[in-house]
């Protein structure tokens, strides 16, 4: 029994509240702070991964535009000597040895495939091999450009690329090859990777590898012949739309990424052991659930201590009696509560609840009066535009203009959707400008007149907070009666400036205009009354209601015309 008390009493209850939240809060900071560190972690590996791989692109699209510049550049020179063969074997000489830190060879395949050429080696070599004829035949196909082999094993040059270029002289053909020197590209470019702890390749797109640092000693050869990094194979990577991928190597986690290089058909990959990264990840999740634990035992604590202070709830309820006793009877306790502070809760709301019920009766009343007349004067609004939107839909189907009413049907749409919003919220007077756009739009097609749209307005005004659906009826009713139903031309000028503490928008037309007499007693809802279908009046009117229920006595809306100059609304907001 003793127990039970013991459990609905404001200690036990505070002290569960109190570890519980706080517990709850330690916990999930630590979750969130593991989860972020980790995901910051690889986000920022895989940039700067690909930062590496987009200098190594850049690199090799330098270095390829080099090869392309000398083999332009010995076409020039040798294509005046190829009927003397001892000034072409010299100059092929001299060419090579000037480009000797690229190129392992530069020599010229003749139709029956012996070459001339400027390695020592294919001097020896120079007699037909069937080697050539492959690098010929892709030669001939491709006569205005630089065509590149896929790597394979040449007799005199080793491993390489081959450049190839055709070359025709005297009714004859021949072809211009390079021969790559890719343990040079390997020594100049793909050490880069192994400063950072990137192991980066060049792979081609028939699956073959092209080059890699010579640390990346996890490639190897399927049965089938398919060249395979860890359990992917070149082919797949090559191919695969994604950029990352992540694979076993060695035993160890490895995370691929490649970027694609198009013009030499290539994609350049680097290798990352993820075996740091998950350790260090590990060691994170350790402190994490480290601190998890510590937090958990000072929310105990925490708890413990301020369960200690069980009268703390009685001086708050006797605060709210005071506040009360002052004149504030906003104050609400919710009390769930079968203990002594329930009991006093209980008092207290009842207390407070029968006079605040009394107060607000009144309140509610005035409030619902408020709403109603809001939502009677939107409801006059609303059908009104709606009528003129669809009669134009209806004009330009009746046309035969059938190529406008895509347009149209959008611009109805966006009308409506901004229409049917809550008249209550506030829109900035940039997207009722819009809305008026969308509006003009469909009365140009109706009656197929030129109505334009003038805006005058410092920028800083057009985020400026108006009433929904507040300047399309002005704007309307500057068509129907200031341009006489459509059967006019003419500009709607929308203006906004400052007026002290005020926004004063003015919307104008130039149109048949009214009697000054007539301007002054257009807000009256007597004269609307008594002239049921001149709907500008009703429109105005409510307008100006609208604006003065929710914006007080001092706003509203000012009407101004002479007799064949147009019309002024000018609407007052506060700013």
């Amino acid at each position: 029994m003793g127990m039970m008390s013991w459990m609905k009493g404001i200690t036990f209850k505070l002290f569960v509240i109190c570890l519980v939240f706080a517990g709850s809060t330690v916990l999930i900071i630590s979750v969130l702070f593991y989860n972020y560190i980790k995901e910051d972690t690889i986000h920022s590996r895989v940039e700067q991964n690909r930062q590496i791989l987009q200098k190594v692109k850049q690199y090799l699209d330098m270095y390829f535009l080099m090869i392309e510049n000398t083999h332009y550049t010995v076409l020039s020179t040798i294509k005046l000597s190829m009927d003397n063969p001892d000034i072409l074997q010299n100059q092929l000489d001299q060419l090579y040895l000037a480009n000797g830190g690229n190129l392992k060879n530069i020599y010229i395949i003749n139709e029956d495939l012996s070459i001339i050429g400027g390695n020592v080696i294919s001097k020896a070599y120079d007699e037909p091999l069937p080697e050539r004829q492959r690098l010929y035949e892709q030669a001939l196909a491709n006569p205005l450009s630089i065509k590149a082999t896929e790597p394979y094993m040449s007799t005199y040059s080793g491993r390489t690329i081959t450049v190839t270029r055709l070359l025709s002289y005297n009714n004859e053909n021949a072809v211009l090859a390079f021969d790559l020197d890719l343990e040079a590209l390997e020594d100049h470019l793909l050490r880069i990777g192994d400063y950072n702890d990137y192991k980066i390749g060049i792979l081609h797109q028939s699956g073959v590898p092209v080059a890699q640092s010579l640390s990346l000693n996890a490639m190897t050869v399927s049965a089938d012949g398919k060249y395979k990094l860890g359990t992917l194979d070149f082919m797949s990577i090559y191919n695969a739309g994604k950029d990352v991928f992540t694979t076993q190597i060695n035993g160890a986690p490895a995370t691929i990424t490649k970027l694609l290089m198009p013009r030499q058909n290539w994609i350049v990959y680097s290798v990352l052991d993820e075996t740091p990264l998950r350790k260090s990840l590990e060691r994170l999740r350790a402190y994490s659930a480290g601190l998890g634990f510590v937090g958990f035992f000072l929310s105990l604590v925490t708890a413990f201590l301020v369960s200690r202070f069980i009268r703390k709830p009685v001086y708050y309820l006797k605060r709210k009696m005071r506040e009360v006793r002052n004149g504030n009877l906003d104050i609400v306790i919710s009390n769930h509560r079968q203990d002594e502070f329930g009991e006093l809760a209980d008092t207290f709301d009842d207390m407070i609840g029968r006079i605040r019920h009394l107060i607000n009766h009144l309140n509610v009343s005035e409030q619902m009066k408020r709403d109603m007349e809001i939502q009677v004067l939107q409801s006059q609004i609303n059908p009104h535009f709606l009528y003129n939107a669809l009669g134009s839909i209806s004009n330009v189907v009746a046309l035969g203009r059938t190529g406008e009413v895509d347009r149209l049907v959008r611009s109805l749409i966006s009308i409506l959707e901004y229409g049917i919003a809550d008249a209550s919220d506030r829109v900035t007077l940039r997207e009722e400008l819009r809305n008026v756009k969308d509006y003009l739009y469909i009365q140009n097609i109706r009656y197929d007149q030129m109505f334009a749209l003038e805006e005058q307005m410092d920028a800083e005004l057009l985020d400026a907070p108006v009433l929904r659906m507040i300047l399309q009826p002005i704007v309307e009713n500057g068509i129907f009666h200031g341009y006489q139903g459509g059967t006019l031309e003419g500009t709607i000028t929308v203006s906004a400036c400052r007026d002290g503490g005020r926004m004063i928008i003015a919307v104008s037309d130039k149109g048949v205009g009214m009697e000054e007499e007539l301007a002054g007693r257009i807000l009256q809802r007597s004269y609307g009354a008594e002239r049921p279908k001149r709907r500008q009046r009703i429109g105005l009117y409510n307008i100006h209601k609208r604006i003065q229920l929710y914006y007080g006595e001092d706003y509203g809306v000012e009407v101004s015309s002479k007799p064949g100059e147009g019309t002024v609304v000018r609407l007052a907001f506060p700013l």
